[in-house]
């Protein structure tokens, strides 16, 4: 999910287009070795572009913080901003551009029989995290 806030689009403009992102300043989110790109989809082949680095940072907190700050836009998982483009503190953009959703796994090993509390932690869980999903 690409989003800003509703002051930095007022200052610099919404973009309509994955394009007008090479005009707009970004946060980064460099939590992993290599970041992955930010892609995009309509009627086409994916492509990726990226706003210019304003800030890059090494948590997503940080990221939707910048954010809030006006900064600039960021790309974060939906779930990781629920709450921000609820109350409109965050705006989302290129909505229609937007890659398929990724899926969520919960993952364990797996050797014979599952463990109760592993068992319970699953049930527990997965209907709330399915919820927390859609509600998205």
């Amino acid at each position: 999910m690409i989003c800003a806030s509703p002051v930095y689009l007022a200052r610099c403009g919404t973009p309509r287009r994955p394009e007008d992102l090479k005009d707009h300043d970004g946060i980064t989110f460099r939590g992993f070795p290599i970041a992955p790109e930010w892609r995009y989809r309509k009627d086409s082949p994916a492509l990726a572009v990226e706003p210019r680095t304003r800030l890059a940072v090494n948590s997503t907190e940080a990221a939707v913080d910048a954010a809030l700050a006006g900064l600039g836009i960021i790309r974060v998982l939906s779930y990781q901003v629920v709450d921000e483009l609820r109350s409109g503190n965050l705006q989302s953009i290129l909505e229609e551009f937007a890659p398929e959703p990724m899926p969520v796994s919960l993952v364990y090993p797996h050797a014979g029989l599952l463990p109760l509390k592993t068992r319970a932690f699953l049930n527990w869980t997965t209907p709330r995290l399915r919820a927390r999903l859609q509600a998205i």
